[in-house]
């Protein structure tokens, strides 16, 4: 995306990256595919420490930064378990799915010099 923005241009990405320096590739099935069905490699969350390893060795980078997105409303849970929807924790609508994760949801934006 950095070489196909034009110079002084802005990149957003919205997604989750893990605040811990940890760099997390999952792998999940349906139970009903037990023993038969490959699995699903669809949930990789890297660190938001990697990310800014990458960045900060980017020639075209100014700057960028990492911010904590909250929905704005609830999402009901889908007949896919795969799929996400929110929880409410004290104050706080976390978004989950089957996976049991917490999704972390963050905007990452990119400034290009």
């Amino acid at each position: 995306m950095v070489l196909w923005t034009k110079p002084k241009g802005k990149i957003f990405i919205y997604d989750l990256f893990n605040p811990y320096p940890v760099d997390v590739l999952i792998k999940f099935r349906f139970s009903k595919d037990y023993k038969k069905g490959p699995y699903k490699k669809n949930w990789n969350i890297f660190s938001q420490e990697s990310i800014s390893k990458f960045l900060k060795k980017n020639k075209f980078i100014k700057k960028f930064k990492f911010e904590e997105f909250e929905m704005p409303f609830d999402l009901k849970p889908q007949k896919d378990p795969a799929r996400s929807w929110t929880i409410k924790l004290g104050k706080k609508r976390l978004t989950t799915n089957g996976l049991s994760l917490i999704q972390r949801q963050i905007l990452l934006s990119i400034y290009l010099k």
